[in-house]
């Protein structure tokens, strides 16, 4: 393994850019707590990436694009992920407009994941990726969990909503309609309806 550039340094994970068996990847590193007992710490930490490797396997098989994941090791709490070399979708509204059909494609990876009782945990605009070959990728599923709650959804809209209002309030209501339709031709129109009507009552 030979780490390079850190990308990202968050609260939970330090995410570097570097080489793997010859492979451009991303190795994204949990963090150990100081103020938890050392063993409840390593516990829960191994639990974690384990989980998060699931979830993007769980995610693939579902049809969202995302990273694969090349390696896990659990005793450094690290995985190694496809490296995927292009722009967060943040990053475009800062410069330019974006094809309608991204966003429509960004609301059907959120609704493939809901539709198999996973929620994301995590969902903004620096989430999404498209790659230098014009593919969308969903990333960082570090807080994603199994449910069938719908709050857990709604959730997911609202950390959404909020994303868009704080970074993109010009173009909000732009990307929440063409988001809800993609959204909605996975998870049709009722439950689309009801899933949306908990993320506004929870705003």
């Amino acid at each position: 393994m030979e780490k390079l550039n850190v990308l990202k340094r968050g609260a939970e994970s330090i995410i570097y850019e570097g080489y793997f068996l010859g492979y451009h990847v991303v190795f994204k590193e949990r963090l150990s707590k100081h103020y938890r007992n050392p063993i409840v710490d390593r516990s829960i930490n191994s639990q974690r990436t384990m989980m998060e490797a699931h979830f993007i396997y769980n995610a693939l098989k579902a049809g969202v694009n995302s990273p694969a994941v090349l390696f896990v090791d659990k005793e450094n709490f690290t995985l190694v992920l496809e490296y995927i070399k292009g722009k967060s979708i943040k990053e475009i509204l800062e410069s330019s407009k974006i094809d309608h059909e991204f966003l429509r494609e960004m609301g059907r990876f959120i609704g493939l994941l809901h539709s198999r009782g996973i929620s994301h945990g995590d969902v903004n605009t620096n989430n999404f990726m498209i790659s230098d070959q014009g593919e969308l990728f969903l990333i960082d599923f570090g807080l994603s969990k199994r449910t069938d709650d719908i709050e857990d959804f709604g959730t997911d809209i609202e950390v959404f909503y909020r994303s868009l209002d704080t970074v993109h309030p010009e173009a909000r209501d732009e990307l929440l309609v063409h988001f809800i339709e993609g959204y909605s031709k996975v998870m049709g129109k009722e439950r689309t309806q009801s899933v949306f009507k908990t993320a506004q009552e929870i705003r």
